[in-house]
């Protein structure tokens, strides 16, 4: 595999970013250095009143589902993350990237670096580190409790997905 360094970083380094300041920002949480409540009563409002924080540890996926369960849990995150993983290393390649090239693969590593801070949450301390809940919207939204990781991989996996889909359309 050969890609020259400048692009290898740009692809690189947003999921990167992504990872370290979503591991500082959960270690702050977890010791205490950043205070939040653990229940929706006294939750802290975001300026904007669309997002409000709140503690929440998450032994299973979206919304608590598998909760019971938190070793399958674990396991299906380290075998879809190793899966993401392979395929964004399977589309860098020594050949000159277009557009829809980097898209995609930036898409990809945002996405995989979500999904490897979770992974390491589950991995480390068998749960995820939640902390976002929105504010208003219908109740299903306002029931859900994420973090930057999720965001990565939700926007990310957005990305390229769009950027697959229009390559094929090509």
């Amino acid at each position: 595999m050969k890609i020259d360094d400048k692009k290898a970083l740009a692809l690189f380094l947003p999921g990167l970013v992504l990872f370290v300041l979503e591991d500082e920002l959960k270690e702050a949480l977890e010791m205490g250095r950043i205070k939040i409540p653990k229940s929706t009563e006294g939750m802290k409002h975001l300026p904007g009143g669309l997002v409000g924080v709140r503690l929440l540890h998450n032994t299973g996926v979206a919304r608590g589902a598998l909760g019971r369960h938190p070793a399958l849990v674990k396991h299906l995150s380290v075998g879809l993350t190793a899966a993401a993983g392979c395929i964004w290393g399977a589309f860098l390649s020594d050949k000159k990237m277009s557009r829809l090239d980097v898209a995609r693969n930036a898409g990809m590593s945002a996405l995989l670096a979500g999904a490897l801070s979770n992974t390491k949450d589950r991995v480390t301390r068998g749960y995820v580190v939640d902390y976002f809940s929105f504010l208003k919207g219908p109740q299903e939204l306002k029931n859900l409790v994420f973090n930057l990781s999720d965001m990565g991989i939700l926007i990310g996996a957005a990305v390229a997905a769009t950027a697959f889909s229009i390559d094929k359309a090509d």
